[in-house]
């Protein structure tokens, strides 16, 4: 099926709302020109993406999405790599979490009509208390509008690793009672 059939088949649902994920969807030369006319077309686009490729094309991408949706699991570089999510292009950066930090430092400063989504992925990596308190001290520096935290459901190579990310759920009860034990 071509874009512009599944376009038209999106519209003609009367689907009012439209995630743009991937994979990276940024990777892709058509994205942005899917998203204009989704959004032309009156649907509203949440952009889910890594943020590696966001900023050299913001422009055609922040006046038609109404939500930015970015994955963060750690508070720098080395804690964010923990569960896997690095990107690796020059060396050992972690490009996703440098961003990801440019895109929040961005928008700090620059009006935007969209909603911005952070997503963390609680695996047994990052399940301490202290990461998490580290993240929001992190966090609470940029104006994000959510702070979603995602229980792992292993897919692809998570499927292979799941018994170093899935948590048991006492180690759930654990993680979430530390807080009452304060």
């Amino acid at each position: 099926m071509t874009d512009q059939k599944i376009i038209d088949e999106i519209v003609h649902s009367c689907c009012k709302s439209v995630c743009i994920t991937g994979g990276e969807p940024l990777l892709e030369s058509d994205t942005c020109d899917i998203i204009q006319e989704l959004h032309e077309r009156g649907v509203s686009i949440y952009l889910s993406t890594n943020g590696t490729k966001y900023m050299e094309q913001k422009g055609k991408l922040e006046k038609f999405i109404a939500k930015l949706s970015l994955p963060l699991d750690g508070y720098d570089e080395k804690s964010n790599g923990i569960n896997g999510r690095h990107i690796f292009s020059q060396g050992s950066k972690d490009e996703s979490f440098l961003a990801v930090k440019e895109i929040l430092e961005y928008y700090e400063h620059t009006p935007h009509d969209f909603a911005i989504k952070i997503g963390t992925v609680l695996t047994k990596k990052n399940a301490d208390i202290e990461t998490f308190k580290k993240m929001y001290n992190f966090l609470k520096n940029y104006s994000i509008d959510m702070w979603k935290i995602y229980e792992i459901i292993p897919e692809g190579r998570g499927i292979e690793h799941s018994e170093d990310l899935v948590l048991t759920n006492d180690e759930l009860d654990d993680f979430i009672m530390v807080d009452e034990e304060d």
